[in-house]
């Protein structure tokens, strides 16, 4: 009878549980496929083992996941047995057999057995039965079945009664001979459903009945139902087990755990040796329960018992189609998430595979990757599995029995499984498409599939990246399944190897390409384009290019647009692109833009243009800024005006960003807050400039190739611009870029404007240390202390507190004093500067050399600010901008930057016309915070001091020199007495005031002559400062020649001026002093001790490196005695004497022994003011017939007296006689007539005889010279014992003498000086077109008229300086100029004869200014001139005049020559103004007013001009001499011809042998030291002997050659 419906084992349900080992274990990375994933972390005993291992690993491990019991209702017993279909009455069937079978006692302990028994009698008849059974063979095996089967298949009895009674059943198994009835009966009887607690039992029974499972004769109905039902009871009780385990953490072998273990063994053997007689079912309903238990353990062991059962019954029986897609999932979700296992679950696959299942596990394997009917998809391990699983077989290649699979259905369910956005199937599906390109087989069958859409698909969902990505890691398998296969790879981000093998899969692709039709090379092309991110650097490269020449970007493809914002959206957006790839990316759309903005709509190519504009912002690479802003320029030649704002604003707003990584690399290195504190930003390495400073860049190119053209845009620009330079939040260098651009526009004559090409101020950048020169100086300096402190603290000493400057040789603005860090703090220096000159500097493109026909400075119709014809910038707002900044400080760099440049801005007034109100407020401000010093300090790392500031802003004021016609009195006086205040204010400010002020005397007399007391009393005062010597010596020089300034004079004034010079001159004194002393005690050590090696490398160094500065103090001596001899001229006559008599005294001077010395320079001074004392008329001729014949014969004879020379000639006859007085300053001419009478006719007769007769002949002797000069010197009474008192001495009458005089007379009493004067005309820059001028403007002529007098050459008897004065070879008018003390000649070259054919190289005028000194170049050309225009050795100084507004030839000619257009600032006439700037040789120092440019009034220039050349050509001469010996002037090479003819005429005493030799040898030592030149012991000669005399002068031929010499100034070229 069968057991009712309810006792048979329910079918464990067909559905995957995610718990159990299969989700305590995490899934496999896949990157194992690539060999780089070290094994997950397992348990000890996650390991392929055996039965037995199993079971003992069961007891040892602690790893459990609850799970869910199945639900399995067990049916309850009705009290009756089944055996073989008939219902048998227990107690019936033990009447039967109970009487004479076994042991007596078998049949009463039968009795006591059966059920109506009591139950512990039965339990004891049971026990009793055992120990029968096991002695003895009973044969009552049914009888005793029949009565204790109820013990075990009931459920109402006690625990020990159903123990007793499978006692029982067991010793009947073992040691009964059971028919297969008996065996049948006793196994219905096990498999009836029992409690799980007796688990162990059934299965002990079943195993002992079954042979352990290698027999099931007569149980083959029963035993696959029962081994599933014993399967799940011991799989739960042993998952209950190992939770306990777990919750009490204690671990001990279990029975439950070798039931378990016996129970798999068990299965496995019933499948191994029964395969034959299993149904279909039965199989099934084991391989159920076997997955089942799989899903739900927690330990690997019970997996591979499971594995090795189900792989038996592939192999040994065969697996039901209805079980296979179960089993599948779930070796799938083994084989993804258990590593160690995926051997034996491939094997058993790989099984039924390659058994007739095969197609249907391919096709189950692809339904696995895909939802089912309601839209589910599978779990992802099942899905992960089946995409490992299909990899392997699709490189199976349909070999080995393997079944093949089609690549279309592959990517398809690849397609599927990848769109429900699961992010963990992209590696392993990445990695499985990437060995399929790989496998040249595969790569065919790809190939040749038609249709790629499915497989462009995948690829390009590799590169999707779901924003859910952190909300399904929160689940704890798929957390643990994106374990990174390194530690570097972070959890949140698990498409790392998925995005290395789409580059791949993209190279593969790309190397395919040739294969492709052109239909698929289009569509990988388009995947290309939006996979960009992962192509590497050359397919990306090839993609451009193939864009590009395919044509895909042109208007001639349909999606041209699309793919011209992809290609900027794949590639130039991308920053983390090489920049060639960007800017090819770019280069290739700017192509296709060409051809668009011609043929396509303005909406187009604005849309094209904004979508390239819009990567400008935020882009930080220099050279794809650069890229693009060259775009933007390019593309606003010919669009429209809408375009055009669009660009701009584009690149304002570009320019104006302050994002992160520019700020943190600009260059800006502070910020000045209102009290001129600095915080400095740290010091960032980085790159010459920032992005925002391109793209200012990149705007000012604009302004620049509109300002000629456009109006309106260039307005537009300068808005912008202006716009930037006032932006707090801009990069400092962007600011900078702006300014240079604004600080170059400039006006000329009719207000029209033009942009500079470069700037007027590096002369000034020296004095803030932005010259290339300069700054290296100031780094050395500051390294040094650094050096020191580090080598201070290393040492245990504290770090000096004092910074060492350099002085730098070009100009006074360039030397720095010693700074104390007390007050000046170190700090970190920011690199790089912003702007710096001799680095980065200038604009991005030559500006027009033309001016501007539609930008203005001013316009006679400037009503409104723009039209289609003109516009006018509004300068206003600039300047207020400047003001501002000056009022309230910016960035240190924009702010040196204005300093700087706003002076030379402002020399050109015709840009300022309609500004006249800012320029009243910037002189304020500039005048306010010099008075106050409110003025911001530079940031402490510059190394700059406050001076250096205001060194920049006295040259600001300098150029407001020349808007005083706006200025009220007042100010104009508040401005000089700003300057008066700066000498002496700060250390480096004096020599800038000094030359201010020399400007203001001829900018400002009446303001000048007001402060002049003050001016002289502060020069007083700062004589101390000895280099500020020579250019208040330059000063008062100019000052002298301004008699309208000091009219008002008085005695104390005049000695005022008399004291600076004295002063000057003892300065002078004691440095030669300490040089004469320094250079005897070296000798001393060099006659006791030879010449030491070190010494002399010392020695050679200083000469080498000796700097011009070393010349200085010979022209400081030169000038101080000039500006006696200037002012004592300038002294009223009834004064003179009196003066002269306190020069005396003060010019003279004690030397090393105390003796009274009087310099030859001195001797010469007081002989000049002895000459003048008493005389304003002092020119004189000689008159060659001041005697009759009828006078008689004239005697002529010289005499030497004191220091001159005196020559009477006289008629013998009548004493007629005219003396010539040569002195060193001059020389005079006088006629003598004695008043002769007859005597009276009581006198005897002087004559008598032979002599009477005598006196009526034409050579009577009655009078000689000799007459005359007694009656003039012999009452002198000279103390023959005073230094200065010499006998007269009469010369000899021979040729020597004659020779002698004849030289001393050429010898010109003035200090002559030759002048070049050049003018360029416009556009002119080469030698020869500018010496072939024949004419100049009028201007010129108005300029070079004024610097001296019109004069005939021909029959001159001055010295012309090398001009001919015979034949008018070098013309026949020249402008000469001279005072009483000095006399210039100048060298114009507009009036020498030009002859083109005969000398087209212009060789005569060359001659003549190659050889000048000084050359004043009148330049017109509207460029900057270059010094090396005229190739000359001895060119040393050009003082460049150039007009402040820009004028053609042709406007010169029609400039009013009055002030009626004074109220736009740049008419013609006394209201033009000219820059005037000296440009020196190469280390010659800058000792001139004018070494920074000054602006001077057309009225005042020439005067002006002309004080500086005479002051350069002073100083050229002393430079000329400074190495052959010391420069001799005039008066001093006179006094030393007449001490020359002394010496030489000078009677000699007779003195012994030895004497002479002595006195010889005394006489050679005397030569060879300082002032020996003067004459008598230890007597100087001037600042001269500062220098060493390598020659000496003698008298005789080489005494007439050198007056010669310096009489006529022969050429020296």
């Amino acid at each position: 009878m069968s057991p009712p419906v309810g006792d048979a084992p329910k079918t464990p349900e067909r559905r995957v549980s995610h718990g159990g080992v299969l989700g305590a274990f995490t899934l496999k990375h896949f990157s194992s496929m690539r060999g780089k994933s070290p094994p997950l972390p397992t348990p000890s005993n996650f390991l392929t083992l055996t039965p037995a291992q199993a079971s003992l690993t069961r007891q040892k491990s602690r790893g459990h996941i609850p799970t869910q019991r199945p639900n399995t209702d067990l049916g309850e017993n009705d009290g009756t047995s089944t055996w073989l279909g008939l219902d048998v009455n227990k107690s019936t069937m033990i009447q039967k057999q109970a009487a004479g079978r076994g042991p007596a006692e078998v049949d009463a302990l039968l009795q006591q057995l059966g059920p109506g028994s009591e139950i512990t009698k039965r339990i004891s008849a049971a026990k009793a039965l055992c120990q029968i059974i096991e002695e003895y063979p009973v044969a009552q095996v049914t009888e005793i079945w029949a009565a204790t089967e109820d013990l075990i298949t009931a459920d109402n009895y006690p625990e020990d009664a159903v123990r007793a009674g499978y006692d029982l059943l067991t010793s009947l198994v073992k040691h009964a001979r059971l028919n297969a009835r008996e065996r049948r009966s006793i196994f219905n009887s096990v498999s009836a459903p029992q409690a799980d607690a007796f688990v162990y039992r059934r299965y002990q029974a079943f195993a002992d009945l079954s042979n352990h499972g290698k027999t099931l004769e007569a149980l083959e109905d029963k035993a696959a139902p029962l081994l599933a039902e014993l399967l799940m009871q011991s799989s739960q009780a042993a998952f209950k087990l190992r939770s306990r385990e777990r919750s009490s953490k204690l671990k001990t072998a279990s029975k439950e755990e070798s039931t378990l273990s016996g129970v798999f063994q068990l299965s496995l053997n019933v499948v191994k040796f029964n395969s034959r007689s299993l149904r279909e079912e039965d199989v099934d309903v084991i391989v159920m329960q076997l997955l089942q238990i799989c899903q739900k353990t927690s330990l690997q062991a019970d997996v591979v018992q499971c594995l090795g059962i189900v792989e038996a019954i592939v192999t040994y029986a065969e697996l039901p189609a209805s079980s296979v897609p179960q089993c599948i999932q779930v070796l799938c979700n083994i084989y993804s998430r258990l590593e160690n296992l995926q051997a034996p679950v491939w094997n058993t696959l790989g099984h039924l595979l390659r058994s007739h299942l095969g197609h249907l596990s391919v096709t189950i394997l692809l339904e696995c990757l895909s939802p089912n009917s309601t839209g589910v998809l599978p779990a992802t391990g099942i899905m992960l599995g089946a995409v490992l699983v299909l990899h392997r077989v699709m490189l199976k290649l349909g070999k080995d029995g393997f079944p093949s699979v089609s690549m279309s259905l592959l990517l398809a369910a690849y397609k599927r499984c990848l769109d429900s956005s699961n992010l963990l199937l992209r590696e392993p599906i990445s990695q499985s498409l990437l060995e399929i390109f790989e496998v040249e087989e595969l790569v065919g069958m790809l190939v040749d599939e038609d249709d790629w859409s499915d497989l462009m698909c995948v690829i390009a969902t590799f590169a999707t990246r779901d924003s859910n990505l952190k909300a399904s890691l929160s689940e704890p398998s798929v957390r643990r399944a994106a374990v990174k296969q390194n530690a570097t790879q972070t959890q949140d981000d698990p498409g790392d190897a998925c995005s290395d093998n789409l580059r791949a899969i993209l190279q593969h692709v790309a190397r395919l390409t040739h294969r492709f039709t052109i239909d698929r090379k289009v569509l990988v092309m388009g995947l290309f384009l939006n996979l960009a991110d992962y192509l590497s650097d050359d397919m990306a490269q090839a993609s451009i290019t193939d864009y590009a020449s395919q044509r895909l970007l042109y208007p001639s493809t349909s999606a041209w647009l699309t793919n011209f914002e992809q290609i900027i959206k794949a590639f130039l957006v991308v920053r983390q692109r090489p920049v060639a790839i960007r800017i090819l990316a770019l280069n290739v759309c700017k192509d296709a833009y060409n051809t668009i903005e011609t043929i396509c709509s303005p909406k187009d190519v604005s849309t094209c243009a904004g979508l390239v504009l819009s990567c400008i912002a935020g882009e930080e690479d220099l050279a794809v800024v650069n890229a693009l802003v060259n775009f933007a320029v390019s593309a606003t030649d010919d669009c429209s005006e809408d375009l055009f704002d669009t660009i701009v604003e584009a690149l304002s707003q570009a320019a104006l960003q302050q994002n992160a990584a520019s700020a943190e690399g600009a260059v800006s290195v502070g910020r000045l807050d209102g009290s001129g504190n600095s915080t400095p930003a740290l010091p960032s390495l980085q790159s010459p400039g920032t992005p925002q400073m391109v793209i200012v860049r990149g705007l000012v190119c604009l302004f620049v190739r509109n300002i000629t053209k456009s109006a309106r845009r260039s307005l537009f620009l300068f808005g912008k611009l202006l716009d930037i330079a006032k932006s707090e939040g801009c990069q400092a260098d962007a600011r900078v870029a702006a300014l240079k651009l604004l600080f170059r526009l400039r006006s000329d004559i009719n207000h029209r404007i033009f942009v500079l090409d470069s700037t007027e101020s590096e002369g000034l950048a020296a004095a803030l240390c932005r010259t290339v020169q300069t700054a290296n100086s100031v780094h050395a300096v500051q390294e040094e202390p650094d050096r020191r402190a580090s080598r201070n603290t290393d040492s245990g000493q504290p770090p000096s507190n004092k910074y060492v400057n350099n002085l730098s040789p070009h100009t006074s603005l360039t030397r720095l004093t010693t700074r104390s860090a007390g007050t000046v703090p170190r700090v970190s220096r920011a690199t790089p500067p912003a702007w710096m000159y001799g680095g980065l500097q200038g604009l991005p493109e030559k500006p027009p050399d033309i001016v501007s026909n539609v930008v203005y400075s001013v316009h006679e119709e400037s009503d409104v600010a723009v039209s289609d014809a003109y516009g006018v910038p509004d300068f206003s707002l600039w300047l207020e901008f400047v003001i501002s900044a000056l009022q309230h400080g910016c960035d240190w760099e924009v702010y040196s930057y204005i300093l700087v440049h706003l002076g030379a801005q402002l020399t050109n007034r015709s840009l300022f016309v309609a500004s006249t109100r800012q320029i009243k407020m910037l002189r304020g401000v500039v005048c306010e915070q010099l008075r106050q010093s409110s003025f911001h300090e530079p940031p402490p790392f510059t190394g700059l001091r406050k001076a250096d500031v205001a060194v920049c802003l006295f040259q600001i004021l300098t150029m407001l020199i020349s808007y005083h016609e706006y200025f009220a009195k007042s100010e104009e006086d508040d401005m000089v007495k700003i300057f008066l205040f700066g000498i002496g204010a700060w250390d480096r400010t004096s020599i800038n005031c000094v030359h201010s002020l020399t400007v203001c005397c001829h900018e400002l007399p009446l303001s000048v002559s007001k402060s002049l007391d003050s001016i002289l009393q502060k020069m007083s005062q700062i004589i101390t400062q000895s280099q500020v010597a020579m250019h208040v010596l330059e000063f008062l020089t100019g000052l002298s020649l301004l008699p309208d300034l000091y009219k008002n004079f008085r005695e104390e004034d005049y000695k005022t001026v008399f004291a600076v010079c004295f002063r000057y001159l003892q300065t002078v004194r004691d440095q030669r002093d300490r040089k004469v002393l320094h250079n005897s005690q070296r000798d001393s050590v060099l006659r006791h001790s030879g010449t030491p090696r070190d010494f002399a490398r010392h020695s050679d160094q200083s000469a080498a490196g000796k700097d011009a500065t070393d010349d200085l103090p010979q022209y400081v001596y030169t000038l101080a005695y000039h500006t006696i001899a200037y002012w004592f001229i300038a002294v009223r006559l009834q004064d003179r004497p009196t003066h002269m008599e306190w020069i005396k005294k003060q010019l003279t001077f004690k030397d090393r022994e105390g003796a009274d010395t009087l310099e030859d320079q001195g001797l010469v001074t007081i002989d000049m003011m002895e000459r003048v004392s008493f005389s304003d008329r002092e020119e004189t001729v000689a008159d060659p017939e001041f005697a009759k014949p009828k006078d008689g014969t004239v005697i002529k004879k010289t005499w030497v007296v004191g220091h001159s020379l005196l020559t009477i000639e006289t008629a013998a006859r009548t004493g007629a006689s005219q003396i010539t007085r040569r002195r060193p300053s001059g020389t005079r001419y006088s006629k003598f007539r004695p008043q002769l009478t007859s005597p009276p006719r009581h006198q005897i007769p002087i004559t008598t005889g032979t002599a009477a007769d005598a006196f009526y002949t034409s050579d009577y002797v009655g009078m000689l010279p000799d007459d005359i000069f007694q009656e003039f010197y012999s009452p002198l009474n000279i103390d023959p014992t005073h230094p200065l008192a010499e006998l007269p001495m009469v010369l000899p009458e021979d040729d020597a003498t004659d020779r002698a005089i004849s030289s001393f007379d050429r010898i010109s009493p003035l200090d002559g000086h030759k002048v070049g004067v050049i003018y360029i005309g416009e556009g002119q820059r080469s030698e020869t077109d500018i010496l072939a001028n024949a004419m100049g403007s009028p201007d010129y002529v108005s300029f070079y008229s004024g610097l001296g007098t019109l004069t005939r050459l021909k029959g001159a008897t001055m010295n012309t300086q090398g001009l001919d004065r015979e034949y008018d070879t070098d013309g026949e008018f020249t402008y000469c100029w001279r005072d009483r003390v000095t006399e210039i000649v100048f060298h114009i070259t507009t009036l020498m004869p030009t002859n083109i054919d005969h000398d087209p190289q212009c060789i005569k005028k060359k001659s003549h200014i190659g050889n000048d000194f000084v050359n004043i170049v009148f330049n017109n050309s509207g460029e900057p001139f270059r010094f090396d225009t005229f190739p000359s050795s001895f060119n040393y100084v050009y003082i460049v005049v150039t007009p402040e507004a820009r004028a053609s030839f042709v406007e010169t000619r029609f400039r009013p020559n009055n002030s009626n257009n004074s109220n736009k600032g740049g008419g013609g006439g006394d209201d033009q103004c000219y820059k005037v700037q000296l440009l020196s040789q190469s280390g010659f120092p800058h000792i001139s007013s004018a070494a920074e440019t000054k602006i001077v009034s057309a009225r005042s220039l020439p005067a002006f001009v002309r004080t500086l050349a005479l002051n350069a050509s002073v100083f050229s001469q002393v430079w000329l001499h400074r190495e052959s010996g010391e420069y001799v002037s005039s008066w001093r090479h006179r006094l030393r011809q007449i001490q020359r003819l002394r010496e030489s005429h000078k009677p000699r005493k007779q003195q012994p042998p030895s004497q002479v030799e002595g006195a010889a040898a005394a006489e050679a030592q005397r030569m060879t030291m300082p002032g020996a030149r003067d004459g008598g012991n230890a007597r100087r000669t001037s600042a001269a002997t500062f220098q060493s005399e390598s020659t000496s002068r003698s008298s005789g031929p080489n005494a007439l050659y050198e007056g010669e010499k310096n009489g006529s100034e022969s050429s020296r070229g």
